[in-house]
């Protein structure tokens, strides 16, 4: 337990797990006049695809493509997940991209690299794959 220095009196602190619950906030310490920010880490929802049994793809590593027509941003484990979401939206590339730990951003296209004319669409990203002519079956 903290006292004041001036009355000796208990102040009152937050444990960190109230310090999470908070969305987004500040908080002053009339004390030390130092403001304590805190933010909760947002929760990701996605949605369970059935796994399909084989796809076959092109890959290119290290690569991310930029099209027009993105169908569908999700968070996925692995790049099964993502080929079999694929599958499912009927898409016909994807990215996949690192982000923390196990977890990957996996978006997903309705168009392709071969459908531009220009070297614009794709960027140099070394934790990432692109995936292209994707073709599942159950």
């Amino acid at each position: 337990m903290k006292f004041n220095k001036n009355s000796n009196k208990p102040v009152k602190s937050k444990s960190k797990a109230a310090e999470i619950e908070e969305l987004s906030g500040e908080e002053e310490d009339p004390i030390t006049n130092t403001t304590t920010s805190t933010t909760q880490i947002p929760t990701t929802t996605t949605t369970a695809y059935k796994l399909v049994k084989y796809c076959e793809r092109s890959a290119l590593y290290q690569t991310v493509f930029n099209g027009d027509k993105l169908i569908k941003k999700l968070t996925v484990t692995n790049a099964d997940e993502c080929l079999s979401a694929c599958h499912a939206e009927k898409c016909r590339s994807a990215n996949l991209v690192h982000q923390i730990g196990v977890l990957k951003t996996c978006e997903l296209y309705k168009d392709s690299v071969v459908d531009f004319r220009r070297t614009d669409v794709i960027t140099f990203d070394p934790g990432a794959v692109y995936f292209d002519a994707i073709k599942c079956y159950e």
